[in-house]
């Protein structure tokens, strides 16, 4: 069974970034400890996924440009997918995409609708970076997960946001493991994106975190629970 597991940090109000609509201002709440413990997360991980702001906002930071001079067995680069409707890459997650590796795991994105022409000449260009044509909804998860599993043998998927991916995943009842570092900030907004965002859950529905541990460090708390859902 493929385990699917979160990492995340937020605000003390459940904010996960202080920017609105410009991948560019995307701001990082965490501190390095934060960052550290994000790695030590994905080393538990076969594959990473996210949605494309959250890609387009850490494309330089945290996804692999500095592994391209680094070719060393623990530095190749996990399966990654991305997904997308909009297909809007910014430039340095572009840049991401010209550079994979052929002798990394791929990068999958995964859209149903068809790419740019620019993006579609870099698919061309660079066949370990796919093209995978699955509507979004609770039941395409599911068959993204078969996939990966069946295709790529993963066992341990990790989640690395934004708020409307966590939320998929939430009402799929696929997420199991969430880690979490709550910061001490207070951002608020109604067009600030939050943890979980999306149309939410109502009375009933409301998935359940069954703390496992919560270890302060420095001004942050590190989280982590195991999600119970509701019996249907």
């Amino acid at each position: 069974m493929l385990k699917v597991i979160a990492c995340l940090a937020s605000s003390l109000d459940g904010k996960i970034t202080a920017a609105q609509l410009d991948p560019s201002d995307w701001v990082k709440l965490g501190t390095v400890a934060d960052l550290n413990r994000l790695f030590t997360v994905r080393n538990q991980a076969d594959a990473i996924l996210c949605g494309l702001t959250t890609f387009n906002a850490w494309a330089g930071v945290r996804w692999s440009l500095v592994q391209q001079n680094q070719p060393e067995a623990d530095r190749i680069a996990k399966t990654h997918i991305v997904l997308t409707n909009s297909w809007q890459f910014m430039p340095q997650a572009l840049k991401v995409l010209e550079n994979w590796q052929p002798h990394w795991q791929p990068f999958i994105i995964v859209s149903n609708t068809p790419p740019p022409s620019v993006v579609d000449a870099l698919l061309k260009a660079n066949s370990n970076v796919i093209w995978l044509n699955l509507p979004h909804g609770n039941n395409s998860l599911n068959a993204l997960m078969e996939w990966l599993v069946v295709n790529y043998k993963v066992k341990t998927l990790l989640v690395e946001g934004g708020g409307q991916v966590v939320e998929q995943f939430l009402k799929a009842q696929l997420l199991q493991v969430l880690y979490l570092t709550i910061t001490p900030w207070l951002i608020g907004g109604h067009q600030t994106p939050s943890l979980v965002g999306g149309e939410g859950f109502t009375k009933g529905t409301f998935p359940k975190l069954q703390w496992q541990s919560v270890e302060p460090v420095g001004d942050e708390l590190f989280v982590q629970a195991t999600i119970i859902y509701p019996k249907n």
